[in-house]
């Protein structure tokens, strides 16, 4: 019933994850997260086990149910939907201009009476030359994100092959 009151797609975690409705995910599938702990989650994920793997056990461990976490979360997608189940074969565009710029905000908390905890995402998308022509600010933003991130997280975030074309495009809004 919670999943039909909020437009964040929720998913129930204990010592692994049990139950979700995830309407928008991002190259994930909820079928094959069921049973899994933290780590195998988030696989996946570039530099997941070596940099954050560690404090995010621990921060699971001290969640409140009052005080619930909150983050943010971005990424460049090729296509407008928010369901996004697979990553790409394939790049799909040429054109930056064509890109989409996805941003999630993320929530945790505990649920102390189940002994679990709640994840939510949030999905926002928007084409990125609307995104871009809210300020300067926002392209140069962008750009410095993506310039700094390493390849191996371009790669999970599917960017590689946009990455030197969009930076040039971004330039051009500042």
């Amino acid at each position: 019933e919670a999943a039909l009151m909020v437009a964040d797609d929720l998913v129930i975690m204990k010592s692994v994850v049990v139950a979700g409705v995830v309407c928008s995910p991002s190259r994930w599938r909820l079928s094959t997260k069921l049973g899994q702990d933290m780590l195998a989650v988030h696989r996946p994920v570039a530099k997941y086990a070596e940099q954050v793997g560690g404090a995010v056990d621990t921060t699971m461990a001290r969640l409140k149910a009052d005080q619930p976490l909150v983050r943010a979360n971005w990424t460049i997608e090729d296509h407008c939907a928010l369901f996004q189940p697979v990553g790409p074969t394939a790049p799909l565009l040429s054109d930056p201009s064509q890109l989409w710029v996805r941003m999630e905000r993320q929530t945790l908390r505990a649920l102390p009476h189940c002994g679990g905890s709640m994840f939510t995402i949030r999905t926002y998308q928007q084409p990125i030359t609307q995104y871009v022509a809210r300020g300067a600010d926002k392209a140069r933003t962008l750009h410095s994100l993506i310039k700094r991130l390493p390849d191996d997280v371009a790669k999970y975030k599917s960017l590689l092959h946009y990455r030197e074309s969009l930076l040039v495009w971004l330039e051009s809004y500042f």
